[in-house]
């Protein structure tokens, strides 16, 4: 009896044991639980935005709440992977007004380089976070660099306190690139005239597309280079629809740039300033040409896209011309003074210019001067044909004087006479070009400086208005004009 008392006394001394114990880590456990730092990702952030490889700022969003503990310490660490740039962060908190529920952030810091290892935007917060305010913010970061992956890319996001990850999450997304491809349309790349042709452009076509499916073209250019004087580019368009003047770049002889951007795509598919072709269409970029010399005359495209650089030749074939141009030219000024204005006055020069002969004339060029008393007033400059399609010309001002430099006598126009340089690279046979320009006369009869005449012999309108002209046949032979 004795022993049995004492076996039910020993058996219940360890079941207290380990009904304590058991209580004692429950104890335990529920401590570590309650002080545990963690957080609650919201809207399933972080989520990245994919990205083009044009340079435009898409972001990664990044959502939390505190919860189990206060958050001592508090660093958000975004880790962006090689090739991709930050731009810029947004404050949610702000920008959509969340309340005091939410914590304001400072500007990050940014370590790191590009094309190294990566950029890491780090944000330290106000130390700590209460259990349960939430904390909203974005980066923005762009792909401009040609050695950028387009897949498996991930910025990754780290919560931290103080240096201890309490979370960690990727945000993963691609990078889209366009693959465009170019080709002559027709396919033999060439254009010809034969005799008595070549007064209309003739058009070359470069058919444009861009492959990718989600690769977007913000911008392009096409460069044209050809030999100068041996044909003349014009009437640039992209699917029929003219190229603004502002997107066209002739500033270099023989050279002419194309840009083509959202000023030129937006006419083309949905007006929204990129070109895909799944959107879009084809792009039919085309150029009118005039051969100025005779035989085969090359005329290379360089097409520049993102990462890209596409290069083609065309070329134009002008054959030999059995006729010739014949120039001729006549001055008259109105009022009818000749070439002896009275004093102070406002006169129009008419200059009428007559391709009488049964070819074109190329490489038309003559200046229109003033003499010393005079200046001519480029502003006034009007050109008009006759019955038919425009004939293109251009003007340029060689030395510019006005009423400033007439008005006073100690100006000697550093010896230089006022002048406007006319071109027209190629007159059709049969056709008239008329040419208005006004002159403004000095208010004095003769400058005199210490009783000398000071302009006397300093340039002579006379003899430049009625100097003959040299000027091309269409094969590029030199032929002298002639004046009336």
């Amino acid at each position: 009896m004795k022993q049995t008392l004492t076996t039910q006394h020993n058996t219940t001394w360890w079941q207290h044991i380990r009904l304590s114990g058991c209580i004692f880590l429950f104890l335990l456990t529920g401590v570590i639980h309650i002080h545990a730092q963690s957080v609650i990702w919201n809207d399933n952030t972080p989520t990245a935005t994919d990205l083009q490889l044009t340079g435009e700022q898409t972001g990664t969003v990044i959502h939390f709440a505190v919860s189990g503990s206060d958050l001592s310490s508090p660093v958000i660490e975004i880790k962006l992977p090689k090739y991709i740039e930050y731009k810029g962060w947004i404050d949610y908190k702000t920008t959509e007004s969340l309340g005091n529920n939410y914590v304001t952030l400072s500007a990050p810091t940014i370590t790191g380089t590009v094309t190294g290892t990566g950029q890491t935007v780090t944000f330290t917060l106000s130390s700590p976070i209460p259990i349960g305010k939430s904390v909203k913010v974005g980066i923005l970061r762009a792909a401009t660099d040609c050695d950028t992956p387009t897949s498996s890319l991930s910025d990754v996001v780290k919560i931290l306190s103080g240096t201890t990850e309490i979370a960690g999450k990727d945000a993963a997304y691609s990078v889209f690139r366009p693959y465009v491809v170019m080709a002559y349309e027709p396919a033999t790349k060439s254009i010809s005239f034969a005799d008595g042709e070549s007064g209309t452009p003739k058009y070359q076509n470069i058919k444009i597309n861009n492959t990718d499916p989600k690769g977007r073209v913000k911008t392009m250019t096409v460069t044209l280079k050809y030999t100068n004087g041996q044909m003349l580019p014009s009437d640039f368009r992209a699917n029929g629809i003219a190229i603004p003047a502002g997107n066209i770049n002739t500033a270099t002889a023989g050279t002419v740039i194309l840009t083509l951007d959202k000023n030129v795509f937006n006419s083309l598919g949905n007006n929204d300033d990129y070109y895909i072709t799944n959107e879009d269409g084809e792009l039919i970029l085309s150029y009118g040409v005039i051969p100025m010399e005779c035989g085969t005359k090359n005329i290379s495209a360089e097409l520049k896209s993102t990462c890209q650089t596409l290069t083609d030749n065309g070329s134009v074939l002008m054959e030999t011309p059995t006729g010739m141009p014949y120039m001729t030219r006549t001055n008259t000024f109105s009022p009818a003074t000749g070439l002896n204005f009275p004093v102070d006055g406002r006169y129009t020069l008419t200059i009428v210019l007559r391709n009488t002969g049964t070819a074109n004339a190329t490489k038309y060029n003559f200046p229109i001067t003033a003499n010393y008393i005079q200046y001519i007033d480029e502003s006034s400059l009007d050109v008009s044909f006759d019955a038919g399609p425009n004939i293109i010309w251009s003007s340029n001002v060689g030395i510019r004087h006005g009423m400033s430099n007439l008005l006073n006598p100690r100006d000697k126009f550093n010896g230089k006479c006022s002048s406007l340089n006319m071109s027209f690279p190629v007159i059709p046979a049969g056709r008239t070009i008329t040419i208005k320009v006004d002159y403004v006369r000095s208010p004095y009869d003769t400058y005199t400086v210490d009783g000398n005449v000071e302009y006397t012999g300093a340039c002579s309108m006379g003899e430049n208005l009625l100097q003959n002209t040299w000027y091309s046949d269409a094969c590029g032979n030199g032929i002298n004009s002639t004046y009336n």
